[in-house]
């Protein structure tokens, strides 16, 4: 999966080369310093963090970005400097972390022991036989260290690095303080080769020489060391999981290095196809088409976080994944008065999936939904907060990869406990657009099948009908329990209390059986039974009808959600009744 992805960025970056890479590069927060040849300070740039694209356009950005790129460490396991206090690679650059030079981490010692060992390469890779192999074949590549400029270099850094804040006025914070010294791109990138090179692989110890050639494990996304023995491969002569050429792990550390770039600016959603190249998106987008006629995705998909390096979450092959919908469509199948207040859901057809994920984003989980980590500590709602553990998953899948397996299933079940808790907590405008939604979605996904409303509707009618006889029975388990969600919304409503709530329904809606409903309606017709004029009449029939069913099949939550939500029957007055 890596590997197909990999070739794709293969192809990208034979055609535009480190291009490719610096070209999205982002500066992490710190004091950049440029010293020119003459030994003095040319430029000062303050990096601070920002969300999304850098501004690009400030006058020396792009340069930074090139020095830095090639001065980097690929982690502090490979420090040039034993003691971790300097985080640069070359004699061209000088990293370290204000807060060093504050509390005195960094010392004139420290310093000559980095250049020391800058300087002398061969005793540093001289063991194990393998980072031998591989300094050889870098100084074949890189050609000798420029001995004069590296000694030039350190005497500037012992001259100013401890005075920068009195001569050059430069805060001291907790940022880092990276200076660098004014050559050309091509040198910066030697010396960067020269680090990278030898240092590109795991660890020196799981190299395997083979035809003068070395294999190793790669760095990037796979850790390999004596706390790990449970990576390793017992059974095989080769323990490692597995073993790349030195030409292949280079072009993993640049994909790598790319895909750093992008999660810096917040595309954590990746697309790669042979059509498309490579597209990031922040974390709400869904992907776009360049191509107008192609509105249809089949290709590979990383999810990823940035940690201490570039983390891969989720990773899939796609096919035919499509952003643009046919035949979702939200009706109105119940009436909310709008006028106070503003709409939450789209009515109509809608086209475009993200309006769908927004949407449910904003009425199923009060825009709390996370695919990864843990819900805010501002959701108070557990029943939300179980609710967005449990499905996420099938809803990412849905959005961003066009599989809508996971989500078929269980999405019926969880709408349902979700409006069911609006209920409780007394949201019934949120309880209706939930409905409204839930119902479109479904019809979506189960294509060919009518509505819940649309089954409902001629129900509602029919009892309607029967509200203006003497004597009427209800015909099916589907009838019953809308009538009593009707009837409970009534009762409910008899409440005199100054602040009136739907939680009283509560021991309705998790009622088991027909019993407990029985015996729930009873206690609300004792305890509100006074209050009973408005439609008594119609009431009457509608409870008696309720009291003489008994229903065939299992307890039919829908119904009795959509006879709730619905406006109610017994509000509404008779022909007769109106003359």
């Amino acid at each position: 999966m890596i590997k197909d992805c990999l070739e794709i960025f293969e192809k990208q970056y034979k055609k535009f080369g480190d291009a490719y890479i610096l070209d999205s590069y982002v500066l992490g927060e710190g004091t950049y310093i440029l010293v020119d040849k003459m030994g003095e300070i040319k430029q000062v740039l303050e990096v601070v963090k920002t969300k999304g694209e850098p501004d690009r356009t400030v006058e020396g950005y792009n340069t930074f970005c090139l020095m830095d790129y090639y001065s980097k460490l690929i982690n502090m396991n490979k420090s040039m400097d034993i003691k971790k206090v300097i985080h640069s690679n070359n004699y061209l650059s000088f990293f370290v972390k204000k807060e060093s030079l504050i509390n005195g981490k960094l010392t004139k010692a420290i310093i000559q022991d980095y250049y020391y060992t800058l300087g002398h390469l061969e005793e540093k890779y001289k063991k194990p036989s393998q980072s031998k192999l591989l300094y050889e074949t870098t100084l074949e590549k890189c050609g000798l260290i420029n001995q004069e400029q590296l000694k030039q270099n350190e005497q500037w850094i012992h001259t100013h690095i401890f005075d920068l804040d009195k001569t050059h006025n430069i805060v001291m914070d907790k940022r880092y303080l990276k200076i660098f010294f004014e050559s050309d791109e091509e040198e910066f990138k030697r010396e960067g080769e020269r680090y990278f090179f030898p240092n590109v692989f795991n660890a020196a110890e799981y190299n395997v020489i083979l035809d003068e050639s070395i294999y190793g494990i790669p760095s990037n996304n796979l850790g390999l060391n004596a706390k790990k023995p449970y990576l390793k491969h017992k059974t095989r002569k080769n323990e490692v999981p597995y073993l790349v050429s030195t030409e292949e792990v280079m072009l993993q550390k640049k994909f790598f290095d790319y895909l750093m770039n992008e999660v810096c600016i917040g595309h954590v959603n990746l697309y790669f196809s042979e059509e498309e190249g490579i597209k990031g998106y922040l974390s709400n987008e869904l992907m776009t088409f360049r191509n107008s006629k192609r509105q249809t995705f089949t290709g590979y998909y990383l999810r990823i976080a940035k940690g201490k390096e570039v983390e891969i979450q989720d990773a899939e092959s796609i096919l035919q994944y499509r952003t643009e919908l046919e035949g979702f469509k939200v009706s109105r199948s119940i009436s909310i008065d709008y006028s106070k207040i503003e709409k939450g859901i789209e009515y109509g057809e809608i086209k475009e999936l993200k309006i769908v994920m927004q949407m449910v984003h904003s009425r199923f989980f009060n825009n709390f939904m996370v695919y990864f980590g843990e819900p805010s500590d501002k959701l108070k709602s557990e029943v939300i907060r179980r609710s967005i553990l449990m499905s996420r998953e099938a809803f990412f899948e849905w959005f961003y990869k066009g599989n809508t397996l996971a989500i078929k299933s269980l999405f019926p079940k969880i709408s349902r406990e979700l409006i069911k808790n609006s209920i409780k907590e007394n949201q019934m405008i949120r309880a209706k657009e939930q409905w409204m939604l839930r119902d479109a979605i479904i019809d979506y996904l189960y294509k060919g099948e009518d509505t819940m409303s649309d089954k409902m509707k001629p129900i509602l009618d029919r009892l309607e009908e029967k509200l203006k006889g003497e004597e009427a029975v209800l015909e099916s388990d589907a009838e019953y329990f809308c009538a009593v969600g009707q009837v409970a919304y009534y009762l409910l409503s008899l409440n005199k209390a100054s602040k009136k709530t739907h939680a009283l329904v509560n021991p309705l809606l998790n009622a088991k059986d027909d019993i407990q409903i029985k015996s729930i309606l009873r206690r609300l017709f004792v305890k509100y039974n006074y209050d009973i004029t408005q439609g008594g009449k119609r009431f009457r029939c509608l409870y008696a009808m309720v009291e003489g069913y008994i229903p065939e099949g299992k307890l039919d939550e829908d119904a009795l959600l959509y006879g709730y939500l619905q406006d109610n029957l017994l509000y509404k007055r008779g022909e007769k009744e109106n003359e």
